[in-house]
């Protein structure tokens, strides 16, 4: 099934000496494509900027990642979820996957990480967070947990880029990841709440093979 990608991407005051390098791992996502998928490039610092609407239209893609400019707090929680509640009107029958680039700080959200992982339980899309590492001495060092968590929570990745040389394997990984989902579908029996969480678990019997798939469901109306 093809694919609606957003690119989620951290402009803020804290990523000011890592800027290139979220640009350029940006470019090298969209340059890994596949036919029939559509991404779209999303600003974000203290607000919530579409660059560039889903397209399959390489050009205006990288066009869109050059206008990234550094300024302003980071709402990274803030970015996440308003996302996933806008993946609602992304062109229909496709995967949903988010791909944020970010150093993980979060300095201006009015949302809490709590909130978010509703939201994405509630949610069909795979998370997949890229963290390049601010070299601010003021940037907080407790960031790769919350980037792990929400990846965790979605069947996703966190993937740690210290330098553009280690964007070449991250990109491969998560170009890889793409290619070879697999969905399942079930419908789940009568339970005592429909509104508890619901974890999930996936197993396979192939030996010795690992399964990256969703933690959990929420059966509570969507909001």
């Amino acid at each position: 099934m093809p694919a609606n990608i957003a690119l989620v991407l951290d402009s803020s005051n804290s990523t000011a000496s890592t800027n290139r390098t979220v640009q350029e791992a940006a470019r090298r996502l969209v340059r890994k494509l596949r036919a029939g998928d559509l991404a779209q490039i999303v600003d974000f610092d203290s607000r919530f900027t579409v660059l560039q609407p889903f397209t399959d239209d390489s050009t205006k893609l990288e066009a869109a990642i050059g206008k990234l400019a550094v300024g302003g707090s980071s709402s990274l929680f803030n970015a996440v979820y308003i996302m996933l509640r806008d993946f609602r009107t992304a062109p229909a029958k496709r995967r949903h996957l988010m791909i944020v680039i970010s150093d993980g700080e979060d300095t201006s959200s009015m949302l809490s990480l709590e909130e978010v992982l509703g939201r994405l339980r509630h949610s069909s899309a795979t998370i997949y967070m890229i963290r390049v590492p601010s070299t601010d001495p003021r940037a907080r060092r407790d960031n790769t947990m919350v980037m792990q968590m929400l990846a965790k929570e979605s069947g996703g990745q966190a993937l740690t880029a210290y330098s553009e040389r280690d964007l070449d394997k991250i990109v491969d990984a998560i170009s890889g990841d793409l290619a070879n989902q697999y969905s399942l579908e079930f419908t789940p029996g009568q339970t005592a709440s429909n509104r508890a969480l619901h974890r999930l678990v996936v197993r396979v019997s192939r030996a010795n093979a690992t399964v990256r798939a969703r933690l959990s469901y929420d059966a509570s109306p969507s909001r």
